[in-house]
Parts: C-alpha cells; structure tokens; sequence
C-alpha cells in the first residue's frame, strides 16, 4: 500500500518496459482488493487500461484465475465482452488456462447479470415479450 500511496495519479496508467502499469501488476499477481480498491478510486486508475500486448486488468485477473480480483472488477464495471489482443474474451481464456472453477463462477455471475437486465427490460416494457411472440418473424420459428 505504500507504493500505491506513493503513486503519482498524473503517471498511474503509465506503462512500463514489459508493458504493464501498477493496476496490471496488481490483478495478475494476486494482490489484496484493498490495493486495487485504492488505485481504482483513490488514484483514479483506468480499469479498462490495456496492456503493450492488449490485455485489460479484467484479462490478466481472469488468465491467473484470481476469482475474487475477477468478480471485482466485474463489480466495479470492467467490460466482460472486452476482447485482448489475440481476439478472445474472459470466457475463452479461462477455458484456455483450465481455470473450470473461475469458468463456472463467471458464467453464474454473467447469466445472473443478464437475468436482471431481462428482468428490468419487461418492467419498462411489460409488452416487448407479448409483441415478440406474437410477431410474423417469431410464428415462422415456432
């Protein structure tokens, strides 16, 4: 926490010789949320900042499989359709790295999400679903 302290807010997202700045170093190696807290709120930094190689903070928590980094950054509003530089999404590089576990906990919290954005889109438009089923498009599907 000191050197986050220390930190200047003007050079947070600055990148250094391997491409990374502090956040990126923080959610792939494991640190406490306090830290990421602190940078994210306190030394404003940029949680969609990408890496020299294109990777978000959100990307590196995921491919070490840092569960509790992910799920806060997901909290906080890290994008989840984000893709890195080689074209894949925190779904894929979870398969990728076998991390199952943190898989199925992004899935549960991702489909839980939408459930509630579906849930919120019928009580502003309580008759999108009746429309819907009842379209010529729809009967053709039926």
């Amino acid at each position: 926490l000191k050197k986050v302290d220390k930190a200047s807010s003007k050079r947070i997202d600055r990148l250094d010789n391997n491409g990374f700045n502090l956040l990126h170093y923080c959610c792939s190696l494991d640190f406490t949320l306090p830290v990421i807290e602190k940078l994210l709120h306190e030394k404003g930094a940029n949680i969609e900042g990408r890496t020299d190689d294109g990777d978000t903070p959100l990307h590196l928590a995921v491919s070490e499989g840092h569960w509790e980094i992910v799920k806060y950054l997901i909290d906080e509003g890290a994008d989840k359709e984000a893709l890195n530089g080689d074209g894949a999404d925190i779904y894929e590089i979870a398969r990728k790295k076998g991390h199952q576990a943190l898989l199925q906990e992004l899935e549960k919290v991702c489909s839980s999400i939408l459930s509630i954005i579906y849930i919120m889109h019928l009580s502003f438009f309580p008759f999108s679903s009746v429309i819907r089923r009842s379209s010529p498009a729809r009967r053709d599907l039926d």
